[in-house]
């Protein structure tokens, strides 16, 4: 049996305090305080059954999931969306020194860089993929 909560649980163990704040999902839309970064995690992908025991059930299931790193721009009057390269920088080697991951529930392998940019919101951002397979 696959459990969405653990898997989200294990993905916010593995990035625990690399951003002032994580979101499972979806971004949300404004929040009360004013933060410098910030991870995403989402399951980008459906589960893939691999193999099936004896017994019927399966157990080795992998799917994609994706930790998407925001960090807020600098800003000053030349230039309003200038990237913070060095905290986007930071934040991204900490972020790729996680792998692999494993817990109890999952591993966490083969990470993929997706390049991205400004979401048009004040913050740059980049995206990685990876592989999950739960034990």
């Amino acid at each position: 049996m696959y459990s969405i909560k653990q898997i989200y649980k294990s993905m916010n163990s593995a990035v625990a305090g690399i951003c002032d704040k994580v979101y499972i999902q979806d971004r949300p839309l404004s929040v009360d305080e004013r933060i410098k970064s910030y991870l995403l995690l989402e399951i980008s992908s459906s589960i893939e059954n691999q193999e099936m025991n004896s017994d019927g059930a399966y157990n080795l299931s992998i799917l994609t999931v994706r930790f998407v790193l925001f960090v807020r721009n600098r800003t000053s009057a030349k230039n309003i969306n200038a990237m913070d390269i060095n905290e986007l920088d930071k934040k991204f080697s900490s972020i790729m020194s996680i792998f692999p991951y494993s817990d109890d529930y999952v591993t966490i392998t083969r990470p993929y860089i997706l390049m991205s940019g400004n979401d048009g919101s004040d913050f740059h951002y980049i995206a990685i993929n990876a592989d999950l397979k739960i034990k």
